[in-house]
């Protein structure tokens, strides 16, 4: 009774091996959930991949790839809100999505922190109103706010500028 336990062991682990062993170590039932990338990490995975890659082909070619951009990562892991590449730059959250329309040159954004679109982004994903961010092409604050319907002249943190406020109709008498 032993040796049959012993063989029935042994044939249910070859059958297990065969059906689950794929020669790699990815999961071969396409329903198994890939491993969640938390947003504090995406950057720092996707700099770390780049640079392995750019490790290999040194290794086996001997020369080190010079045309590899990787990613502006903060200290805790996520996406710099502005991202450049090759002369062209963009907002992103921090996990990465792209927050601008369209990409502006560095010289353009030189002076953008992408506080407003971050702020933006950040607000439209509490599903929240009263808020209205009025954000310049290159992710900057515009110098005109407005709180729900009243508007001001306001900052580079998109904070309010002195005591005068309009109502919402009246936006294009605001003299910032």
């Amino acid at each position: 009774m032993k040796g049959i336990i012993i063989a029935l062991l042994v044939i249910a682990t070859a059958i297990y091996a065969d059906e689950t062993d794929s020669g790699t170590d990815a999961p071969t039932d396409v329903t198994d959930p890939p491993e969640p990338v938390e947003a504090t990490q995406a950057c720092q995975r996707e700099y770390d991949y780049i640079e392995e890659l750019e490790n290999q082909v040194w290794e086996e070619t001997g020369v080190r790839p010079s045309a590899t951009t990787k990613p502006q990562c903060l200290e805790d892991g996520t996406y710099a809100p502005r991202q450049c590449m090759y002369g062209h730059c963009r907002c992103v959250a921090a996990d990465g999505t792209i927050l601008t329309k369209q990409d502006f040159s560095e010289a353009e954004g030189v002076d953008t922190d992408c506080s407003c679109a971050r702020a933006q982004h950040e607000y439209s994903g509490r599903n929240i109103r009263g808020k209205l961010f009025r954000c310049t092409a290159i992710g900057s604050y515009d110098p005109i706010q407005c709180t729900g319907s009243v508007c001001f002249c306001a900052d580079v943190r998109g904070q309010q500028l002195g005591e005068e406020t309009v109502n919402i109709g009246l936006i294009e008498t605001l003299n910032c």
